[in-house]
């Protein structure tokens, strides 16, 4: 009896904790990142490109934006995934990619957000904007997914 309730006390407590460190596991509006696991100048890069995102963002810079863009962008476009192959595409299609749910989700995301996925790069909440650095040592977007949970935002 003893053993079954000590076994019950250890799944009880021990189970949540092991699924809140699981990387790229976190609840929408940023319990935290793994940034922090990460080196300084890392850290650094991945803080000042988020700063910039969502201070072009916030103003409304779209060509700004389009400039922190690695091409071909994956993103989601009119409910199917697509290739925009260019800046000049890219600002064609801004509103759609970057819609208000997104945009809202992005303003409210902190560097500690920040979730470095493996080898895959870098993303904040649940996956809805992937960047990572480029041969020329800049930081950018690659891909663009919807708002996974739209009405949490």
């Amino acid at each position: 009896m003893k053993t079954a309730i000590l076994l019950s006390v250890f799944l009880f407590t021990a189970i949540p904790t092991a699924r809140a460190q699981v990387p790229g596991m976190r609840p929408a509006g940023c319990q935290g990142g793994n940034l922090g696991q990460q080196p300084a100048a890392t850290q650094k890069a991945m803080t000042s490109f988020l700063d910039r995102l969502q201070s072009r963002v916030a103003k409304g810079h779209k060509s700004q934006v389009a400039d922190m863009i690695a091409y071909p962008l994956h993103a989601w476009i009119g409910g199917k995934n697509e290739d925009v192959r260019s800046k000049r595409e890219f600002l064609q299609l801004y509103d759609q990619i970057f819609t208000k749910p997104l945009i809202k989700l992005l303003l409210e995301q902190r560097p500690a957000c920040i979730g470095r996925v493996g080898a895959q790069g870098f993303t904040i909440s649940r996956g809805e904007i992937w960047f990572d650095t480029y041969p020329d040592g800049g930081v950018k977007i690659f891909t663009v997914t919807p708002v996974v949970m739209p009405d949490e935002y």
